[in-house]
């Protein structure tokens, strides 16, 4: 935000203190007698949403159904709202960003190159549900918006927050299958793609949840889960805990939408200056940060090591292991710092979790270790340091992908970490997904720790899994085979829902036959109630995955999948990163060309990859250039 602009309302405002959480409201002095919320800085300019538009016959625009006015995207300029506008690269003008019905709120995203914003859906001259639309910058200006593809007319998608770190977008919406009302909710976003749809269930009530803001891992909301006490509240989620906001932030009146500008500093909306009638923006500036972690500080702490106990080990080899331990302790918490550096951008979030999980458990091992004798104490130092090491790899190895896999060359790893992604799972004590008698649901608990072996899979082309079913003895033996069957089945569609083919997953079920405890008690079968699964190599089969270089005009051969209405995704996540995919479009159906190759044979193994990937119909086609000609004479003319 622009200096002179911060002054400027600074210098008008109202300032009170509420001391608990040393907090400093300013009331802004663009707010009008109407709503004023949803406040976001794009290009060093305050966008907000307003009730504050009149007809030409200077009277308010009310929207019957909630009785209050259309509300309309404004900026504001020397403290007076303006109608907010976009250049348009299509028709060269601005464009006012406000329609005949309800519009916003905004965001930008990806460095300012992407606009979001939502607005009614119109269509048959009526004001539908609210979608959301998005713009991208171009020399020239801003694109035409089109519709978020999750859009529907039947529900409502709103309130886009985009988070450059996570490049995942943020909204809430009142679609079926969500825990009540307006629910928030995420999705991806990658080179021109929208996928991994994701229902935030932690934060979600059976009331509603608005407004998402996301910085430092916390997801900050809106919500009036406690709307019979106080109204609309702010909240935020982190990894491990869900919290109100506290009294500086929340009053008995409605509080909603808060924007941080940065670690100290933001606005938020709120009902407390207006007898509960209007929203008001108020910026806010903490002076203190108590009892909550820096902005900056997202890694989980690694375990002090502890003094040596005096019985463990001899004097002459107490300074020799103390060497060994303190030498670990720095590789971990440079592992932690890694997660987080400028060259992690892009990580998965699950994924990141679970490394610092793993990390945690891995530093309470080290404290353990202080008391064993010799030999023990240098078998554990040496099984500690492995796994740091393959942790180590396994990291550095996502990292490295991340600055390839915009590339249509496949990303294959030269590291096969399949013992340190097993070992990962191991540690982060997921090894095994828990159900509740006669269920096959996956816990909410259980999913985020799916999310993140998902994204393992998606950056790691060579690998399958294996996921294995189990029971309690409760119930027949036929009954329990079917259960089992229904719990691996169940891990296998999230993993699929989260952009894993269904060809790299293998299901194996056993009924009751393979307990891991006792079933004479509830703590053994629940131990037994499982799914169960293992991550290996495939490299034999995706080591038929190469790039040639063809001149224009020479014979090759193709993989073509069959034309149907689904659009795939053209990188390595659902083509498994066989290079050089084209693309067809007729008829709004889709075909794809995969895999260009001299070799006849080699084509042949990309469709076999294809098919075991659920890709049925996959066949293979043959060149002379571009032109289409039969194999016989692709053959015929290569001798």
């Amino acid at each position: 935000m622009k200096n002179s602009i911060a002054l400027l309302f600074i210098l008008t405002a109202n300032m009170f203190c509420f001391g608990q959480d040393n907090v400093a409201l300013n009331k802004m002095c663009f707010n009008t007698g109407f709503d004023e919320f949803g406040l976001r800085i794009i290009d060093g300019k305050f966008h907000l949403v307003s009730a504050n538009r009149d007809t030409i016959e200077g009277g308010p625009y009310i929207d019957e159904s909630i009785g209050k006015p259309f509300f309309d995207l404004y900026t504001v300029d020397q403290c007076k709202l303006a109608p907010a506008d976009i250049y348009s690269e299509e028709k060269g003008v601005k464009l006012l960003m406000s329609s005949e019905f309800h519009d916003g709120p905004i965001s930008s995203g990806k460095n300012g190159q992407l606009l979001f914003f939502s607005c009614n859906q119109y269509f048959n001259n009526y004001a539908g549900t609210l979608g959301i639309f998005y713009s991208t910058k171009g020399p020239k200006g801003w694109s035409k918006p089109v519709p978020l593809p999750i859009n529907s007319f039947d529900y409502n998608v709103t309130h886009p927050y985009f988070s450059d770190t996570e490049n995942k977008l943020y909204f809430c919406s009142d679609k079926p299958g969500g825990k009540g009302g307006m629910d928030i909710y995420s999705v991806t976003y990658r080179f021109d793609e929208w996928f991994a749809l994701k229902n935030i269930a932690a934060a979600n009530s059976p009331l509603n949840e608005t407004f998402p803001f996301a910085i430092d891992k916390k997801l900050y909301f809106t919500t009036d889960r406690n709307k019979s006490i106080s109204g609309m509240d702010i909240y935020y989620l982190e990894p491990d805990s869900l919290a109100s906001k506290g009294v500086s932030f929340n009053s008995d009146k409605d509080d909603l939408a808060i924007f941080f500008e940065n670690a100290t500093h933001g606005y938020f909306s709120s009902r407390r200056e207006t007898e509960g009638l209007n929203d008001d923006v108020f910026e806010f500036t903490i002076t203190v940060v108590e009892k909550e972690p820096a902005i900056e500080s997202i890694i989980e702490p690694v375990a002090v090591v502890q003094e040596l106990p005096k019985e463990a080990v001899s004097v002459e080899d107490r300074s020799l292991i103390n060497a060994q331990l303190e030498q670990l302790v720095p590789r971990l918490k440079a592992l932690d710092e890694s997660l987080v550096g400028s060259n992690a951008k892009g990580l998965s979030v699950d994924f990141i979790g679970l490394m610092q999980k793993a990390s945690k458990n891995i530093s309470i091992e080290i404290n353990e270790t202080y008391a064993l004798q010799k030999p023990k104490v240098n078998e554990e130092i040496s099984r500690i340091s492995s796994e740091i090491t393959a942790l180590e790899q396994l990291v550095e190895e996502e990292i490295r992908k991340l600055t390839s896999i915009a590339t249509e060359v496949p990303i294959v790893s030269s590291v096969e970490n399949t013992t340190a992604a097993n070992l990962l799972i191991d540690k982060t004590k997921i090894e095994n997904i828990l159900f509740e008698t006669n269920k096959w649901e996956i816990p909410v608990n259980h999913q985020k720790d799916l999310s993140a072996v998902a994204a393992l899979l998606k950056t790691n082309n060579t690998w399958i899994i294996k996921v294995s079913g189990h029971t309690d003895n409760i119930g027949g033996a036929d009954l329990n085979m079917t259960l089992s069957k229904n719990r691996a089945e169940s891990v296998k569609r999230y993993l699929v829902s989260q952009g894993v083919s269904s060809g790299r997953i293998d299901v194996e079920y056993f009924g009751l036959t393979r307990p891991l405890a006792s079933n004479d008690a509830e703590e053994g079968r629940l131990q037994n109630r499982r799914v169960e699964f293992e991550i290996r190599s495939n490299l034999e089969t995706y080591s038929t995955i190469v790039w040639e270089d063809l001149s224009d005009e020479a014979i090759n051969f193709k993989v073509q999948i069959l034309s149907s209405s689904k659009k795939v995704n053209k990188g390595a996540l659902e083509l498994n990163g066989i290079p050089r995919v084209e693309e067809i479009i007729q008829n709004n159906s889709y075909k794809y060309l995969v895999g260009k190759t001299s070799s006849l044979d080699l084509a042949k193994k990309n469709q076999d990859i294809l098919l075991k990937a659920g890709f049925k119909g996959a066949f293979v086609v043959a060149f002379e250039g571009n032109k289409p000609i039969t194999i016989k004479d692709a053959l015929s003319k290569q001798k």
